[in-house]
């Protein structure tokens, strides 16, 4: 009888999840100045690559550097961004390998600018704006980079802008957002949430 009259206690558990940890710390630079210089890096990295090859491959055939290899170096440049080399014959075909490291040094460019964004705006950032200004900034500033060593190699093809747009766009992008932790399609409808990874993939 004890038993059945004895009070039953309920004990209640509270869990408390902690909030996110945000980063406050300022930033290294201006977001700005880290996307256009990172650009001017990234062409001027790219370059080199070719003309460090082509310097070696002339001292080792005739122990001098002619003039001509920088133009080939910055004409095999375009080429990795979709525009013609001509030695001769005319050579359109993109040397992908070059290509994607050039793809991959644009991916961190962004995500260094895009940091720079995030870090200025302090807790109350706006991830997409700060997407925007770090992608924003490295493409065009590579795409204007691209033009001028086209215009100036050969003015009547300019395909090599429109070509580093698109890879400045696309590789900017994804480097941006994983910077600043931006899931823009969370808002979409779950069938649509697939499709970005489909396009990448195809």
């Amino acid at each position: 009888m004890a038993r059945e009259n004895s009070l039953t206690q309920k004990v209640t558990v509270e869990t408390y999840q902690a909030a996110p940890v945000v980063e406050v710390r300022p930033a290294t630079m201006p977001w700005w100045v880290a996307g256009v210089g990172g650009a001017v890096v990234c062409a001027l990295g790219g370059w080199a690559i070719i003309a460090a090859l082509a310097l070696v491959s002339q001292l080792a055939e005739g122990g001098i550097v002619v003039a001509s290899a920088f133009r080939f170096s910055a004409q095999f440049w375009l080429l990795g961004h979709g525009g013609a080399f001509e030695q001769g014959t005319r050579l359109t075909l993109v040397p992908l390998g070059f290509t994607l490291v050039v793809a991959l040094m644009l991916h961190g460019t962004a995500a260094y600018a895009t940091k720079q964004a995030v870090l200025a705006a302090g807790p109350d950032c706006r991830r997409g704006l700060a997407v925007l200004k770090g992608w924003g900034t490295v493409t065009l500033a590579y795409a204007v980079i691209a033009v001028v060593v086209s215009f100036v190699i050969d003015p009547a093809e300019l395909r090599a802008g429109l070509g580093a747009a698109a890879l400045s766009a696309v590789a900017g992008f994804l480097g941006a957002r994983k910077a600043a932790r931006w899931d823009f399609h969370e808002s979409w409808p779950v069938w649509a949430r697939a499709v970005p990874r489909a396009l990448l993939g195809g």
